[in-house]
């Protein structure tokens, strides 16, 4: 991920995430400089999966959306905000990574004006934004980039509907920060996130398709990005 991110222009950073007993993992993190660079917005997928699943659907898809939104906005366009492009390690043991980032980085979270989280993707009818979560504590996305996504979804005729989910990832640490966040799934789930059916074979590459445009228009839409002009 971290050398994909590379070859596409952006700049590239692994940190480091510490699981205890001698164990880690990292978040990569992909930043497209934006005009102003202290105003972020912030795309996270998780690098990791259950142990009991292949992964497909969570999260490998979300990573694979990741970066081709690397490879069509890195080097083309010039954003207004620096938007990051985040895999965050350790999801599964309860948003480690996205946690650690959070903690280390309170300038920038500070600084956010919206985080977008793709869990569980690429394997549904719709591209769904998760209006509300309940645990550990309840969350309620922000209303504003809810509409914004569901519009950019109706822009490009893609099939979107605001759903639910108990477990709000790697969004959670973000809650409360005074930031913009809202998780986004593929629902209803055609094949489930924890056990052997969520291989490659079960994902929907129409469904991802649909998830990268979406969510790419709403990038761009967040940061009133520019093409680059090449000469």
């Amino acid at each position: 991920m971290a050398n994909q991110f590379q070859n596409d222009g952006l700049n590239v950073s692994k940190e480091k995430v510490d699981l205890g007993s001698g164990q880690y993992t990292y978040n990569v993190i992909g930043q497209i400089n934006g005009t102003d660079s202290h105003r972020y917005i912030i795309i996270g997928c998780h690098i990791d999966s259950p142990g009991s699943s292949q992964g497909a659907v969570d999260d490998a898809a979300g990573v694979g959306i990741e970066m081709e939104m690397a490879q069509l906005l890195g080097k083309d366009v010039k954003p207004n905000e620096t938007v990051l492009l985040v895999g965050f390690g350790a999801e599964e043991l309860w948003y480690n990574g996205s946690d650690e980032f959070v903690n280390q980085h309170p300038d920038i979270v500070a600084n956010t004006d919206a985080m977008i989280d793709l869990n569980a993707v690429g394997a549904g009818d719709t591209v769904t934004p998760i209006g509300q979560s309940n645990l550990p504590t309840p969350v309620n996305a922000a209303p504003q980039l809810l509409d914004l996504i569901q519009q950019s979804a109706n822009t490009m005729g893609n099939p979107v509907s605001v759903g639910g989910d108990a477990y709000p990832s790697d969004a959670y640490p973000f809650y409360n920060k005074n930031v913009s966040v809202v998780e986004v799934e593929s629902q209803p789930f055609k094949v489930s996130p924890m056990d052997s059916s969520d291989s490659s074979t079960n994902l929907d590459l129409n469904n991802i398709q649909q998830m990268g445009e979406t969510i790419t228009l709403t990038i761009l839409n967040l940061t009133n990005a520019k093409q680059i002009v090449k000469k």
